[in-house]
Parts: C-alpha cells; structure tokens; sequence
C-alpha cells in the first residue's frame, strides 16, 4: 500500500471509528489476515479487513463479512479475550511505515497495532505512533532513487510520477501531499494499489480513500488466500496457456469430424445409385442427387466398388459421430478447467485425492458436499446451489452462503431455496446468470406447473431464520428484485454439475 494514500485512508478511519464496539476477530486466512467487526453508532456493522505483507499488505472497511474458519489462530483467540466488546477510544498513525493504532477503551486501556508490514499485535503500553515526517525538496526526491529508505512515504510509485510530470505539476503534486490535501483518489483498472495521484494508465476516480480502498481490495481479499497467491504464477498461467490451446485443437478436431459425419449425406446418396454402378468402375468423383439436401459431390476410391465406396462413407460417418462425442465431454472438461479458478489449478493434487473427491461428487465442491444440495453452473459460469428439502435449505443459508451471495425464491408459494455464489461482495453478476438461478428457484416450487412465475431475489444478508419457525422459512428484510421468469424443465439438465438425482422437497 502506498503511504500517502494510507494516511488518507487511516485519517478517514480516525474520523469514523470513534466509538465503534468491536464484536468479534476473524482470521480468514491463516497467519497474514484480520477482519474486525465493528459496530458503528449510527452506520450498523462493518469490517476491518486488513492484511500485512511487504508488497501484499491492504486494509479497507467492508459492510461483507468475510467466511470465518471453524479453527481461528491463537492471535485472534489472544484478540478477542482482550479487545471483544470494547470501544474505540481513537485512531492514531505511524502513515509513513504503514502503521495503524487502534485505542480501546477499558481498564486497562489497550492498544491494537496493525502493521501492514509486520502484522498485527496488541499493545499495553503507551507506545507513540511516530510523528509528521520531513520532506525533502525535489531535486533531491528525483536524483536519489533510494531515497525511501530515509523517508519512507516517498515511495517508488510518487518517484514515477514525479518523473513523468514537468516541474510545476511535480511541484503541485508534492506541496499537495505535504499538507494532507489529497483530494481524489485512483484506483489502475486490472489491479493495483490506490493512488492520491492519476496513475501512468486508466484509472478510476474516488472522492474518499475508504471508497477507493474498498474497490481495489475487497475483490482480491474475498477471493485469494496466501496458499492460494503461492500456487499462482507460471506453473498456473502456463495450465491455462496449455487448456486453451488444447481448445483449439478439440476445434480442429471437431471440424474435422463433422467433415466425416457430413459422408453420411454422400453414402445415401449413393445408396440411391448403387445398381447403376454394379460392376462398372468407379470414378474418383461423382455429383449426385440427394433427395433432402440436394445436389451433393461424391467422393470415391476407384480401387473400390460402388457398394464398397457406399459403406466406407457409412462407417466414415459413423466414426464421425462417435468422435463428436468425445470431443464435447473433453471441450466441457476444458472450459470447467477455464472456470476453476487458478489457484486451484496450480494445486497438485495426488491419485488419493482425486480418487476420494470423485466418489464423493464428481462436481460438487468440497464445502458444499455434506449438504443437501443439487449444484448448478449458469451459462456464465457462476455456482447455483438449490436445498433439496427443508432441513438442507436452512443449512445452506446458515452455513455454506456467504451474506453478499444472492438468495432465490418462488413468491408466495413454498418452495426450494437457491444460492448463487460470488466471489466478493463488489462482483458484478450477468443478467442471464440472475434469470437462471430464479429459474431453478420457480422449478422447484409451486409455480412449476404454470410454466412461468414470480421469483424474489435478496442478498444473504437480507434473509433471516424466524426463531421457532420450522426449518426453511425466513423473513427478507430487502427485495432486490422480483423476476418473471419462465420455467423450462429442460434448464436444470442443462446446468446441472452433480447430485444424486433424488427429487426435491418443496
């Protein structure tokens, strides 16, 4: 994280967490991640989310929570015995090394230190955040190329851009930092820190630092771990190079067998003509009339007789069929490759492992497994899970769904619940993939039989269990949108990744 975009992010926090109560602490990574639940007067929850890591480090206030793992680490079990339930008493900070102080109110008065280098730790003392830094003129920020080693907030990225500016935009630019007026805030488009400065290329544009963290973090602390980060790189780039260009060779081999299954055509063709040619010998072509698909050329072995031409281009066509049927199996494993995401495609897995998980489901994923549940890949690649009964429906709420994943259901008539996963709270999800997964909701409900109906969408969030109500009924608190939607039964075969083939209850 740069440090003078941090300084604006944690000079908005300072404005902000005052008298917030902290909940709770999660490690949602192990070892380099925390989220803290806030309470703030007057906003509701929100989380912390901050991880530490040279190069790697970020922090941003998030309304998603982040999925909690069942065993927290002994930081977060030290955190909570010692912070949990108290309230923000101020914010200070060390900017220029990245270094946030939290203090807590409560006898004694404890500190939380978050290092976006080092890490976290809690504080008893009174230890001083560090004060205003000293800024070196430009001359010497632009002759000293390691000139962050003395003074760390003159990073490498504010070393670019004074360099690409001419001297009076440099000058502005330094001025503006100096005295905290940084204004707006940059976000590169495809990824990177945040920046109190445009950026070389396009770029998104923010009036707060905690908006513009929340864009560029929150997609990338939702969906990446650090095992995850280590099996991405070449090895994880070069399978997906590898899957694609075995894509276009299942291309140039089904171009080719439907070239062979079109000799089916010829062969009637000739079948049509066959006593004409009975002993004659052949030639190496023949323009024939087919009584479908007209005026078809005909090619021949002239070695061959006429029948034996005729049920070669039979058995041509044929082995063309056949070869169509493997080639789709493998173009569906293919793209279910391009779907998965790389860090797991970067994740060797032994003979064991694969063997175990395919006796379990051959497509469902692992959290999901113990669950009730008949999965579901909408055309554009997103996860539909649908409860196959009551019991299964409240578990994947209160268990597998994350409170930012959409939430389906049939209006007003009983019905299966569907989850239809994101990745982080900011993801945008395709239209189509929205009317798929109504679609499976309306199917397993009581509109089935009219074909067409009603079906509400909310986000997890908004969906609560009724205390003492049966399993399976909620309140929703929001409607986002209710769907009109037609119910094909043909949908669910279509996108349907694994189950058992039970039906549902509704």
């Amino acid at each position: 994280m740069e440090a003078n975009f941090f300084r604006a992010l944690t000079t908005e926090l300072g404005g902000l967490l005052p008298g917030a109560r902290l909940n709770t602490v999660i490690d949602p990574i192990p070892g380099d991640t925390l989220a803290l639940e806030l309470y703030l007067p007057g906003a509701g929850r929100r989380w912390l989310c901050f991880r530490h890591g040279r190069g790697e480090n970020l922090l941003f206030l998030s309304q998603a929570k982040p999925q909690s793992r069942e065993r927290p680490g002994g930081l977060v079990m030290l955190l909570r015995k010692h912070f949990r339930g108290r309230r923000v008493a101020g914010v200070e900070a060390d900017w220029p090394n990245l270094r946030l102080m939290l203090d807590f109110f409560g006898d004694p008065p404890r500190r939380l230190l978050l290092d976006a280098r080092h890490g976290a730790e809690a504080l008893s003392g009174d230890e001083p955040p560090g004060g205003e830094p000293e800024w070196p003129n430009l001359a010497r920020i632009l002759d000293e190329p390691d000139i962050w080693r003395e003074h760390p907030h003159i990073s490498p990225p504010l070393r670019e851009a004074f360099g690409r500016l001419d001297e009076s935009e440099a000058r502005d630019l330094l001025y503006r930092l100096r005295d905290g007026a940084e204004g707006t805030f940059h976000v590169p488009f495809g990824g990177g820190d945040p920046l109190p400065w445009p950026p070389r290329g396009a770029s998104e544009t923010y009036a707060s630092a905690l908006e513009a963290a929340r864009a560029a973090y929150e997609p990338l602390f939702f969906s990446t771990s650090e095992e995850q980060r280590q099996r991405t790189g070449r090895a994880a780039k070069s399978s997906r190079k590898k899957t694609k260009r075995r894509l276009a060779h299942v291309d140039r081999d089904e171009a080719r067998l439907r070239s062979m299954v079109d000799e089916q055509t010829a062969a009637e063709a000739l079948s049509l003509v066959l006593h004409q040619w009975d002993g004659e010998k052949m030639p190496s072509e023949l323009v024939l009339e087919h009584p479908e698909h007209g005026r078809v050329t005909v090619n021949l072995d002239p070695a061959l007789s006429a029948a034996a031409n005729m049920e070669r281009l039979f058995r041509k066509a044929a082995k063309g069929r056949r070869g169509l049927e493997h080639v789709a199996r493998r173009r569906e494993e293919l793209h279910e490759e391009l779907r998965t995401p790389v860090q797991e495609q970067a994740a060797p897995r032994s003979a064991k492992q694969r063997e175990r998980d395919a006796a379990v489901s051959p497509a469902l994923p692992k959290r999901y497994r113990d669950l009730e549940v008949k999965a579901y890949r909408t055309s554009d690649g997103f996860l539909a899970l649908r409860g196959r009964n009551a019991k299964a429906n409240h578990k994947l709420l209160s268990q597998a769904a994350s409170p930012f994943d959409y939430w389906f259901h049939a209006k007003d008539v009983p019905g299966a619940h569907v989850v239809l996963r994101r990745d982080h709270p900011s993801q945008e999800v395709p239209r189509r993939s929205m009317e798929e997964a109504a679609a499976l909701a309306g199917l397993a409900s009581g509109l089935a039989p009219d074909g067409v109906g009603d079906v509400q969408c909310a986000q997890v969030r908004e969906v609560r269990k009724i205390k003492g109500a049966p399993h399976g009924l909620v309140r929703v608190d929001k409607v986002e949108e209710v769907f009109r939607v037609s119910l094909d039964p043909g949908l669910e075969a279509a996108l349907i990744l694994g189950g058992s083939g039970q039906p549902d209850s509704t």
